[in-house]
């Protein structure tokens, strides 16, 4: 009767009435799918019987492996006559909406009761499953992943695939506050809990604006770069930058005993909203780094989209 931001609508012909179907309830935990009907593709529609036929309002926000934020779905029929829903949807890690993975798919059955479509059923409570562990390379065999993508639109020649199979890598003067197209390539967060490691070679910083190693993206305003620079002294270090909405910010970094040597880098997110940094040179022993970062400041919750975190590599420089 009053409904809220209803939105994205979407017109079937099934069984010879018509149906329209909307999100309705805002993107967050409030958000639905409602259904009305009609005898015309013109109407007047009127709302079907059991609405809304899609949330997860309501419920106790510590449930386990929780899915939050469900809406803008699809209805489709399958070869079997089965009826199904792809929605979208949203996998905390906290209690307070926290997430890494932003907005994702999900499919669900679709049960048809007093003549209309339901996706859930009053206070089904859905659960966000894990997918299977996987191990994925943004780069191989010559080539970028297929699931490999930038920010914003790929400038020319600022990256390659060396003969030895290493990722070039050109450093940029666009940094990621620039809201420009900076050098950086990564790939979407599919969990909570996940691990991402490179190598550096070659990587020869001269100011504190010059750093390379990996990334994780949000936005503009919110992300964590954690690579190797120099330190206000000229010495040789790996830092963590992180930079969230509000001018938050956090800053931490280990000195490096020889900077020739290959960097491996490697960040670690523990499901349970907290990222972690290491490190090692050439061939020694991974050195923890001494503080963490709250994933919080890349949530969609503060960053306000639904994209999720790109993890990958970042190169940037004071200078062309």
């Amino acid at each position: 009767e009053k409904p809220i931001w209803i939105e994205g609508p979407h017109l079937y012909n099934i069984g010879g009435k018509y149906f329209l179907m909307c999100a309705e309830g805002g993107t967050g935990p409030q958000h639905s799918e409602v259904i009305f009907e009609s005898t015309s593709p013109k109407g007047p529609f009127k709302p079907c019987r059991i609405n809304p036929i899609l949330t997860q309002r309501g419920l106790d926000p510590s449930r386990p492996d929780p899915v939050t934020c469900t809406g803008h779905a699809d209805l489709v029929e399958d070869k079997d006559g089965k009826w199904w829903a792809v929605y979208l949807g949203v996998r905390p890690y906290d209690d307070k909406g926290n997430d890494i993975m932003g907005r994702e798919t999900f499919m669900h059955r679709v049960e048809w009761k007093s003549g209309q479509p339901v996706i859930t059923g009053r206070d089904e409570v859905l659960t966000g499953r894990p997918q299977r562990e996987f191990e994925s390379e943004l780069w191989a065999d010559g080539q970028l992943s297929p699931f490999a993508f930038f920010v914003r639109n790929p400038r020319g020649d600022f990256y390659g695939i060396s003969a030895e199979g290493g990722l070039n890598l050109v450093a940029s003067e666009v940094a990621l506050a620039d809201r420009k197209s900076p050098s950086a390539i990564g790939m979407w967060a599919t969990e909570k809990a996940f691990e991402v490691e490179t190598t550096l070679d070659e990587f020869s910083p001269v100011t504190s604006a010059d750093i390379a190693g990996l990334l994780l993206f949000q936005d503009d305003d919110c992300n964590v770069v954690f690579g190797k620079t120099v330190n206000s002294y000229g010495d040789n270090v790996v830092r963590v930058i992180a930079r969230s909405k509000n001018d938050r910010r956090k800053e931490f970094e280990a000195p490096l005993a020889d900077a020739s040597s290959p960097l491996k880098l490697k960040i670690a997110a523990d499901g349970n909203g907290s990222y972690s940094f290491a490190f090692a040179e050439g061939e020694g022993e991974w050195q923890n780094m001494s503080q963490t970062v709250d994933a919080s400041m890349l949530s969609t919750a503060t960053a306000g989209n639904f994209t999720g975190t790109m993890i990958g590599v970042y190169a940037s420089s004071a200078e062309k």
